[in-house]
């Protein structure tokens, strides 16, 4: 994705006032700033996308979506909207995921008949944009700064693009089948997991110690206690605190190695 550092939109016309309010097509020109967020991803997973929809209409809803190619000769992504009325409309420029084999994964995890996916909308920058009469082309240039990530498909409280880094299903709010929604499970791969209290990467029901973050798990005197849990971890008799006013070793239960227990 190439860079640029401003946002503006630019309508250029031919006619503009021109009386006759038929459809006609239209050619958008964009340009954007990828937000540092996407780095994560590689430069072919991602492409680009416009929907515009039809705004103030209770009878009529109009929209349409084109897939934006890059032009590398003009250093602009392209794309022609076709023919569709003059009116006030909603834009949306989206950033999509692309990848293809995680896209078919995600289609076949879904119901029976679910269309296989092409794109997910990772990214999204939106305006409302009077489209006139006689207007053929459409220039948007956008700063990374004015994407929003807040994309979430099936409203689990966690976004397309944190579904897509955790390989998660993101048109379920349950990837998992336990029961807690995604953006609230600890673990939404493991139905076996949910909570991780002190939010060490270790769910409860496994973790020697909820209260305080112990990633390596570490116990000493193999007691189910994790050792910053564990008040004497060596269980030698003497408390790991005592031990540091004594200068002996909270984690070895001889620290002399006399065979007789600190």
């Amino acid at each position: 994705m190439k860079r640029f550092l401003t946002i503006g939109l630019l309508l250029f016309c031919v006619a503009c006032g021109n009386a006759d309010d038929s459809k006609e097509d239209r050619f958008a020109r964009v340009r954007f700033t990828e937000p540092e967020e996407l780095s994560a991803l590689q430069t072919t997973e991602k492409g680009a996308s416009l929907d515009l929809t039809l705004l103030g209409e209770e009878d009529e809803v109009f929209s349409q979506s084109v897939d934006l190619q890059y032009n590398d000769e003009k250093d602009q992504y392209e794309g022609t909207l076709e023919a569709f009325p003059p009116g006030r409309y909603l834009v949306s420029l989206n950033v999509d995921y692309i990848n293809e084999e995680q896209l078919s994964s995600i289609s076949r995890k879904a119901t029976d008949d679910a269309p296989l996916l092409r794109k997910l909308p990772i990214a999204r920058f939106q305006l409302p944009m009077d489209i006139v009469v006689g207007q053929v082309e459409l220039i948007l240039d956008v700063a990374a700064k004015d994407f929003s990530f807040d994309v979430d498909d099936d409203d689990d409280g966690l976004f397309n693009l944190n579904e897509v880094l955790a390989q998660t299903n993101p048109f379920s709010e349950d990837t998992d089948n336990d029961g807690v929604r995604d953006g609230v499970d600890a673990f939404p791969s493991l139905s076996e997991e949910a909570i991780d209290s002190d939010q060490d990467g270790v769910g409860d029901s496994v973790d020697n110690c909820k209260s305080r973050p112990n990633e390596d798990q570490e116990d000493v005197d193999e007691d189910g206690l994790g050792n910053i849990c564990d008040p004497d971890s060596d269980n030698d008799g003497l408390l790991d605190e005592e031990e540091d006013v004594l200068g002996t070793d909270p984690f070895l239960a001889d620290t002399d190695e006399d065979t007789i227990l600190d």
